[in-house]
């Protein structure tokens, strides 16, 4: 089963307009997410883009249900570098705040940046934790890892840019489910592959292959890319 990634971009790149990706939906592209997530075993997020954006668990639309093999949604897990109670607070608010048919909702944080207490936070706040062995470069493989061990399937990213950055430069990503925004903004906002000032980046590439591409009435382009590992 693959990692995929689902993204919507403007056409230069950029991830948001106004600070948030919903500026540049469209109708295509929300059925496109949609069917991905319903598609998904484990859908991942990370922590930033899970505030910033109010995520909350997963649900299926209805008239999309016939995807899964699960009646219930797929479990949707927060990826952090380090267990905090922001994370914390978020996702208890957004599950009290969740209908009765979504689905799961995680942390999922390196076993040497989960302070006990806030492990005891979490716990008192009936926040489910996933500690992975090792530190911040076990991460992402062991999210992965433990994803397939515990829901199989496909496991869906859908944010934000960093966690996609991280994924791709460590060789993870299988797929990228791009669509592309009939629109471009200016100031135009965070982009795809975001190159923030003063990090110490050292550079990589990767070669995708577009497998299928579509446009639609609202002006959009919907594109799916696979990864060469062997790039």
């Amino acid at each position: 089963y693959p990692v995929r990634a689902t993204f919507i971009s403007a056409l230069d790149g950029a991830v948001t307009a106004q600070g948030a990706s919903a500026g540049l939906g469209t109708e295509m592209d929300q059925a496109v997410f949609h069917g991905m997530r319903a598609r998904a075993g484990t859908i991942l997020v990370g922590a930033a883009t899970a505030r910033h954006e109010g995520y909350g668990p997963a649900t299926v639309l209805p008239a999309l249900s016939h995807l899964r093999t699960s009646t219930s949604p797929a479990p949707l897990w927060i990826v952090s570098r380090a267990l905090r109670r922001t994370d914390i607070d978020h996702v208890s608010k957004a599950q009290q705040a969740a209908t009765r048919d979504a689905g799961q909702m995680s942390l999922v944080v390196p076993e040497s940046c989960a302070a006990p207490e806030h492990r005891t936070y979490a716990k008192e706040n009936g926040v489910d934790v996933r500690v992975v062995s090792g530190g911040i470069d076990e991460l992402l493989p062991g999210a992965i890892e433990l994803a397939r061990s515990e829901n199989g399937g496909e496991i869906n990213c859908e944010g934000g840019p960093h966690l996609l950055e991280a994924l791709l430069r460590a060789g993870l990503l299988d797929e990228l489910v791009l669509s592309m925004s009939p629109h471009l903004h200016f100031p135009s906002g965070v982009h795809l592959l975001p190159n923030p000032e003063g990090a110490d980046t050292h550079p990589w590439q990767r070669r995708l292959r577009v497998v299928s591409a579509f446009s639609s009435d609202d002006g959009g382009l919907y594109t799916r890319w696979i990864v060469d590992h062997n790039d």
